[in-house]
């Protein structure tokens, strides 16, 4: 499958990012989204784990994406567990 014109070639803004980086783009409450969506955790029990609402924490996911420049849930759980297991972010 060929990408867009505009994604050819281009890497994942998260890939050229530290652990600190990253943790440091998000806000406390997002880094408890992050932490249970490295877990795999649906909206649902990170939801019930955080006493908020299902839209709040499809809220959170989205600003997680913006601010790593993922293009999806998938791609930041990912991140996610990176970042928990010391992995590289130019590796994954």
């Amino acid at each position: 499958m060929s990408h867009p014109p505009s994604q050819a070639g281009s890497v994942a803004p998260f890939k050229t990012m530290t652990r600190e980086t990253v943790l440091a783009k998000l806000s406390a409450r997002e880094r408890d989204v992050f932490w249970l969506l490295s877990h795999g955790h649906c909206n649902k029990i990170i939801a019930a784990k955080l006493g908020v609402a299902e839209s709040t924490v499809r809220f959170y996911i989205s600003t997680i994406l913006r601010a790593l420049g993922c293009t999806n849930r998938t791609q930041a759980a990912l991140v996610a567990l990176a970042v928990r297991e010391g992995i590289p972010l130019n590796r994954i």
